[in-house]
């Protein structure tokens, strides 16, 4: 669970690039892409929607975040969801590393190692419980 610090940096931190959101979305999924090739065949040709989403989702996190309790079972839906697409359990840390990298890269000298650390609580936070629903979907299953 992410301290209350970390949060704290994590919105400061996203704050600094939210003005490019459309672009900071862009480039992770192009770095993604770049450096595993082998995850693209799990997304969509058409991009547009999966931009959406995402942009969607790091919204909702940081305004959840006060209460990450609440965030247990929507991120454990969105794990089931995303086993059906093909998500292993592998891909969260290099998605949470190029997500990182990816802000790390926009913010540019802005950028501090609490940052980074901050955004590793809470993206590890958030990969445990969708693993979690990932599984949880494969033993029902």
């Amino acid at each position: 669970m992410p301290s209350s610090h970390q949060i704290v940096a994590v919105r400061r931190s996203f704050l600094l690039v939210s003005s490019r959101n459309d672009a900071l979305v862009a480039n992770f999924y192009a770095l993604l892409f770049a450096e595993n090739p082998g995850l693209r065949a799990i997304f969509p040709q058409d991009m547009g929607a999966q931009h959406s989403k995402l942009k969607d989702m790091l919204q909702t996190a940081l305004t959840s975040l006060n209460s990450p309790r609440a965030l247990i079972a929507p991120l454990k839906a969105l794990g089931a969801r995303h086993r059906g697409y093909g998500a292993q359990s592998e891909h969260y840390p290099v998605v949470a590393s190029t997500l990182i990298a990816t802000l790390k890269e926009a913010s540019g000298p802005l950028w501090t190692k609490e940052m980074e650390e901050a955004w590793g609580a809470v993206l590890g936070f958030v990969a445990e419980h969708m693993i979690a629903g990932a599984k949880e979907a494969a033993a029902a299953a």
